[in-house]
């Protein structure tokens, strides 16, 4: 997963924006990292979006 799909990433411009959780700039393709969060809740997703969240997230 990339940085823009954590639920701490806040747009700004075309391709940075800043994480809310460590507070610092960062690069919406960035590999996320271990404090990476879903947007959405584990329970709302399917069996077969949790097994590839669960390998992406390894």
């Amino acid at each position: 997963m990339n940085c823009r799909f954590c639920k701490n990433y806040d747009p700004k411009g075309r391709q940075g924006g800043y994480c809310n959780l460590l507070s610092v700039s960062v690069q919406g393709k960035w590999a996320a990292c271990s404090c990476f969060l879903d947007k959405f809740p584990k329970d709302s997703l399917s069996e077969k979006e949790k097994v590839t969240a669960s390998l992406i997230l390894v």
